[in-house]
């Protein structure tokens, strides 16, 4: 049989328990919002370091259009040429 302390303890941890997995949702719901700015922060800094490596060559291509027309138009050509080549 259940004596009245029995379930008074078990009332007692069960409040604790309780208590305890809020701190954890709590905990979790922190880390996971660090995680998340981390990530964003790391976003935007690749998204820079991109834009920095790209900048002189989309610089070149506003600055000599119709040359670079002809090198993508040559190297698409070369390309074509040497697929095709290999399939006859």
């Amino acid at each position: 049989m259940v004596s009245q302390t029995d379930i008074d303890t078990l009332a007692g941890e069960m409040s604790n328990l309780r208590s305890q997995i809020a701190t954890l949702a709590e905990t979790l719901g922190e880390t996971a919002a660090h995680a998340r700015r981390d990530a964003a922060s790391m976003g935007r800094r690749a998204w820079s370091a991109v834009q920095d490596e790209t900048d002189p060559y989309i610089r070149q291509i506003e600055d000599h259009p119709l040359t670079s027309a002809a090198i993508l138009f040559g190297a698409a050509g070369l390309f074509l040429g040497l697929f095709f080549a290999r399939r006859l």
